[in-house]
């Protein structure tokens, strides 16, 4: 049976014509025009014959031709592959080897990241994003496919996700896995009081990232207005909310930290700002006092690429529950297992935790031997250990291959790090384990002190201590000046431990 994704695009071309879509900082789009320029450029797409289930990837910035790329592509019924604007050109050519990409579409001014590939592939196979191809769409009749025959379980994107070791994997998400994260989260639900005001947001998070694609869908799908920005300053930011009206926009916690100190936060006119909604990572309490203290409200919750949006937490499920990370929406199935034993655990039991529901992914392009391991009995395992308490709410306690076992003792980081985030003077902190020949592994805090703190190791053991079992706070604290942060947000332990020589 017939299913496209972006046909609910082409609704709201006709319900709300008018109204503004997406802009960024060089064009503005209504939700018609929106519509029509996709479809010039599923016209472009086709004359270099492009067909369903052919594999398209491209490099660009956060901007709206991003946007009208990746939607046109989904269409069409082709594979999207959005590529991190980070990458070097071996990462690329593996990731278009490995997906068979048929074009890569590029941003002029990532010519010399992709320009070794020119040695590799034909020219028509490599297309920058510049005024030649911008004229070119522009020229073209907009076509609406109406011979296509996509369906809901068609793949639509591959995202490929770095681990700490091998190659990157490319999670397969399909028609179903977004349409069900469209249909059954809303993300704007906590704030939108006001069905005739047209809820605006800012999307800082580029389409290569999951964030990405579901603020930019979730925009068009409640027929919202979306204001794409890429690499803002924390005050240029700020001025956004205050000159556009902000209502929303989505920050992983050490870049809400970093916004939330910008000196020029006082003077600007925060009241349209209705939601902060951040995760990804542990949140200090802190940030919710900051938050509080400014008169933002902030919600955050627990997602992944392989799995979507799983949970929310909104101070309306009251204070008790917000170091959790969330209620598990009605639509998702969570179960907490022994990672060894494979045995269902009691409530309140920590173990790993495994998902079955329609966002999550299809597995892992060309890899069906991870993809087998990554399943059981048709549940997704994540690779995060956590609990579950008696009335849905899930905390997160970390990633499996980071948990720290000493004398045979599961030592759990998340848990030692809230405790030393209490104290007013640490910036940031992480908990990694080092190998010890006789305990197996010892915990080691690693600290970011806030500018002029006298803090000391001594201060900081003593006070973990004091809240803790000795055993999990072990004897070592290492301050260092920063912690080395993923894309996503997350602090990369592997590299922090490499960094201090704690392998």
């Amino acid at each position: 049976m017939y299913f496209n994704l972006t046909d609910f695009i082409t609704k709201q071309a006709l319900q709300i014509p008018e109204h503004i879509a997406v802009c960024d900082q060089k064009e503005q789009f209504t939700y018609y025009s929106f519509n029509y320029r996709v479809n010039q450029t599923v016209t472009w797409l086709q004359s270099r014959e492009v067909q369903y289930g052919d594999r398209v990837a491209f490099l660009c910035e956060n901007h709206v031709q991003a946007l009208v790329l990746f939607i046109a592509i989904i269409r069409l019924g082709a594979i999207a592959i959005p590529l991190r604007t980070f990458l070097k050109s071996d990462e690329i050519d593996y990731m278009l080897s490995d997906s068979g990409a048929k074009i890569l579409l590029y941003d002029p001014h990532f010519t010399n990241q992709v320009k070794p590939l020119y040695f590799h592939y034909d020219s028509n196979v490599l297309v920058p994003l510049d005024a030649h191809f911008q004229s070119s769409v522009s020229d073209l009749h907009a076509f609406e496919p109406s011979d296509l025959t996509t369906k809901i379980t068609d793949p639509l994107m591959i995202s490929y996700t770095s681990g700490t070791t091998g190659k990157p994997k490319g999670a397969i998400i399909t028609h179903q896995n977004l349409w069900a994260a469209l249909t059954y989260q809303n993300l704007f639900s906590t704030f939108s009081d006001s069905p005739q005001q047209q809820i605006r947001l800012l999307t800082l998070k580029p389409l290569s990232h999951m964030t990405g694609v579901l603020l930019c869908l979730s925009s068009l799908y409640t027929g919202s207005m979306n204001i794409i920005r890429s690499k803002l300053s924390p005050s240029e930011v700020w001025e956004l909310v205050d000159k556009e009206s902000i209502h929303f926009f989505i920050a992983v916690p050490s870049e809400l930290r970093i916004l939330l100190q910008d000196p020029t936060l006082p003077s600007r006119n925060l009241t349209s700002l209705r939601t902060i909604t951040t995760g990804g990572a542990p949140i200090p309490s802190d940030l919710f006092t900051l938050c509080q203290e400014k008169g933002i409200l902030l919600t955050h919750g627990y997602a992944s690429t392989e799995t979507g949006q799983l949970s929310i937490w909104h101070p309306k499920m009251g204070l008790d529950k917000r170091q959790t990370d969330g209620l598990i929406f009605s639509h998702v199935r969570v179960k907490i297992i022994d990672p060894v034993t494979k045995q269902t655990l009691s409530t309140g039991e920590i173990g790993e935790i495994i998902i079955k529901s329609p966002t999550v992914f299809a597995g892992y392009w060309n890899s069906p031997s991870l993809t087998e391991s990554s399943f059981l009995q048709g549940w997704y395992r994540t690779g995060d250990f956590g609990k579950l308490d008696s009335e849905g709410f899930v905390t997160i306690m970390g990633r499996l291959k980071d948990m720290i076992i000493r004398d045979g003792v599961n030592i759990y980081p998340a848990e030692v790090e809230s405790v030393v985030q209490e104290l007013d003077e640490v910036q940031d902190v992480a908990v990694v384990g080092c190998t010890d020949l006789i305990e197996g592994e010892i915990p080691w805090i690693i600290v970011v002190k806030k500018e002029n703190s006298k803090l000391t190791e001594e201060q900081i053991l003593n006070y973990a201590r004091s809240k803790l079992a000795d055993h999990k706070c072990g004897n070592h604290v290492r301050f260092v000046n920063t912690l080395p942060y993923n894309e996503i947000g997350k602090v990369m332990k592997h590299k922090l431990k490499q960094q201090l020589g704690l392998n």
